[in-house]
């Protein structure tokens, strides 16, 4: 029988929201203006940065395709760690709300 190591899988989720976390912080991720999705291109490229991958996804799914970074998205948000901001061209990106 399988065992759950709850220590192991719990490291292994806060290593990928901190990974998701960098990745939003170091590039300029667009996200929708309606449903404040991030933009599929940056979410393949998250994906493939996670420990817990997604799989059988294509380049140009939706976030809902990907729970784990909407999970992440929303966490982010609602806690405020990123805020929306306005850039050039009328695009929204995620920005850090404080430096640690």
């Amino acid at each position: 029988m399988k065992t759950f190591d709850l220590n192991k899988e719990m490291k292994i989720f806060l290593e990928d929201f901190d990974k998701f976390t960098e990745y939003i912080s170091c590039n300029k991720v667009t996200i929708g203006s309606v449903n404040k999705f991030i933009s599929p291109k940056f979410l393949f490229e998250i994906n493939e940065t996670l420990n817990i991958k997604q799989e059988n996804i294509k380049p140009r799914s939706t976030e809902l395709s990907y729970p784990l970074i909407h999970l992440f998205n929303n966490l982010s948000v609602s806690s405020k760690l990123f805020r929306e901001e306005a850039i050039n061209g009328g695009k929204i990106i995620l920005k850090m709300e404080y430096s640690l």
